[in-house]
């Protein structure tokens, strides 16, 4: 009978402690509200604060105009994957451990999702520990949207891409390149002479189109009249 009445006071015992600490923890999460709820409303990204469990206590009014039109309020108390895209929870737990055990460096999170219109969202997670003068643990999050900075990457990251391919496809002429004084011919690697116009086409990728100088025109042409111009040749 004594090992039963123990056993009855050892629960009893548990459940005032755990009692005591939940209300600890409940004045300690209305304090933290208290003090950052005010100044983290006016915040455009989404900022939320959980316990250590991961569940929350505070999330800004940002949050209603991403879900469409969701109140702040409903979220108290709910885990913060229920806001997550499921195939990055496990990923995201991961992440909210690394800030919880202390790491000092743990990479942001960006999470893809795709809107009713079929618009690709991305957004951006960051997590730290919150320093409050308790003995209750609690971290701040921030999810941003950061689909333009994406998109911007993505239309760089194609513009270098291109540039890169029309470097590759860019000859061009080196050195030394014997021509005779005479008819102007370029001889090759092969020894053979080739017409300037074809050597540079075959070499450069640059294209000719012809015409005729006044000066020449005037020697062989000289009953038409062309006017001369001041181009040295």
């Amino acid at each position: 009978m004594s090992d039963q009445n123990s056993l009855v006071k050892l629960s009893v015992d548990q459940f005032v402690r755990t009692a005591a600490s939940s209300k600890r923890k409940k004045t300690s999460a209305q304090k933290l509200v208290k003090e950052y709820g005010p100044i983290l409303d006016h915040f455009n990204d989404v900022v939320f604060i959980t316990d250590e469990g991961g569940n929350f206590v505070f999330v800004n009014k940002a949050v209603s105009e991403q879900s469409k039109g969701v109140p702040s309020e409903v979220f108290i108390g709910r885990h913060f994957t229920e806001l997550v895209d499921p195939k990055y929870h496990e990923f995201a737990k991961t992440n909210f451990q690394k800030v919880l055990s202390g790491e000092k460096i743990v990479p942001a999170i960006e999470m893809e999702r795709q809107t009713e219109s079929g618009e690709k969202i991305t957004k951006e997670v960051n997590w730290k520990m919150l320093s409050v003068n308790t003995d209750e643990t609690f971290l701040m999050g921030v999810s941003r949207d950061i689909t333009d900075r994406k998109q911007a990457e993505e239309h760089r990251d194609k513009l270098i891409e291109e540039l890169k391919k029309a470097l590759s496809e860019v000859k061009t002429l080196q050195g030394f390149l014997p021509i005779c004084a005479h008819c102007k011919k370029i001889r090759d690697d092969k020894g053979y002479w080739n017409q300037i116009e074809s050597y540079i086409r075959d070499h450069t990728g640059a294209e000719f189109t012809h015409s005729i100088c006044p000066k020449c025109a005037k020697k062989l042409y000289p009953d038409l009249a062309i006017e001369s111009d001041n181009t040295n040749s």
